[in-house]
């Protein structure tokens, strides 16, 4: 027998207050809310999309989308920031706004270690090196050596200036002391727009952005980020094959709660994402847009921000790039 409204809310609260483990026995008793920097249909909204269908069934009650575009993923955070911490709020958050932000910013309206807890890694996926098809380069090796004749010279395309393919770039120069210019754009279509059309040789982006124009011969795939090939570049070496295994890293999005959502509640979210993500349809999905399912527990997500602290805190900080005012 399905129990009124009202006497499940006061289990559920009573279950908070607790921590007892009787919350996982307790669903949610109004819909939850899942904030996005993501526009409509772009990389982050097709995770949140169907991770919100598959959570609503887990949970028993809608798991409503909120897409928050603006200020590289700063002006949904702040949102998240300010909501209460009951464990209806969550919030689908990328490096950027974790990490990339505290160095790239001045000042920012919230502190990521002060007013968030990790929830759960949910997926990773590894950055990729592209040229035009008359780049006089088809390898890593290739395009070191043909750079470093030319400094300064070689120019690359990114969405914006300080996004993730900007600071992939970075580093990527920095290992291999090569000096590369970067062309900025409005964003990723922008970019690679201009990488087909032959107007910018070098593009840095996300394999699922580069993989149809390989197919089709408009782009060359130089190399991808992870440890292993990407399944949708199956043919492209990673940097470790290339033999630069220091550029290995990836690209991530997690869940994230306020500061003060009870750890019971962070568990429970946990728990449900975790199987969310073992959902044949939410896999399938994932994996044909070239994601590495992660998972793990909330520390687990915690150490991963905390390494990328230092590997792109260090790289944003030697560039000197600042954002804002």
């Amino acid at each position: 027998m399905t129990l009124p409204k009202t006497v499940a809310a006061l289990a559920f609260v009573a279950a908070v207050a607790t921590g007892s483990d009787a919350l996982a026995q307790v669903l949610p008793v109004r819909p939850v809310k899942l904030i996005t920097a993501g526009a409509p249909g772009s990389i982050p909204d097709s995770l949140a999309r169907p991770l919100a269908g598959e959570l609503a069934h887990i949970l028993g009650q809608p798991v409503v989308v909120e897409n928050r575009p603006g200020a590289g993923g700063i002006v949904a955070i702040q949102l998240l920031a300010q909501a209460r911490p009951d464990g209806y709020t969550i919030g689908l958050v990328n490096r950027a706004q974790l990490v990339d932000n505290v160095y790239l910013f001045p000042k920012l309206p919230y502190d990521p270690q002060r007013d968030f807890k990790p929830v759960i890694n949910l997926v990773a996926g590894a950055g990729v090196v592209a040229v035009h098809p008359s780049f006089p380069a088809a390898t890593l090796q290739e395009l070191v050596a043909h750079a470093q004749t030319r400094p300064g010279k070689i120019h690359y395309a990114i969405p914006q200036t300080g996004s993730p393919p900007h600071l992939l770039a970075l580093r990527l120069s920095a290992a291999t002391q090569i000096e590369l210019v970067a062309v900025p754009f409005r964003g990723n279509a922008e970019a690679l727009t201009a990488v087909i059309a032959g107007d910018v040789p070098i593009l840095f982006d996300a394999p699922i952005m580069v993989a149809p124009h390989v197919r089709a011969g408009k782009l060359k795939a130089i190399v991808v980020t992870s440890s292993k090939r990407s399944q949708l570049l199956p043919d492209t070496p990673t940097v470790a094959e290339s033999g630069y295994p220091a550029l290995e890293g990836e690209a991530w999005l997690g869940l994230i709660v306020p500061t003060g959502v009870p750890e019971a509640i962070v568990s429970q979210i946990n728990q449900s994402a975790s199987r969310a993500l073992r959902a044949t349809a939410l896999k399938e999905h994932l994996e044909s847009s070239g994601w590495r399912i992660v998972g793990g527990s909330s520390g687990d997500f915690a150490v991963t921000i905390e390494k990328d602290h230092a590997r792109w805190g260090t790289v944003i900080t030697k560039s000197g790039i600042r954002l804002g005012s």
